[in-house]
């Protein structure tokens, strides 16, 4: 019975997770591809730069998780 109670939390906090987080991940997304589109119409900064950026980002992310 302790098993299966830990596992309905564990997928109800999943659940919870996923409802809050997909939302926000897709405004940031938004938000980059906003920021990024006015950089770009203003400066003319390549698309590899801001792939380098946000590789940069991801790695940072990954070594503090």
């Amino acid at each position: 019975m302790g098993e299966l109670l830990k596992f309905v939390a564990y997928v109800f906090i999943i659940a919870l997770i996923l409802v809050f987080a997909i939302p926000l991940i897709w405004l940031v997304i938004k938000l980059f591809i906003w920021l990024f589109g006015g950089l770009l119409a203003f400066t003319g900064i390549s698309i590899w730069f801001i792939v380098l950026i946000l590789a940069i980002v991801a790695i940072i992310a990954m070594c503090n998780s």
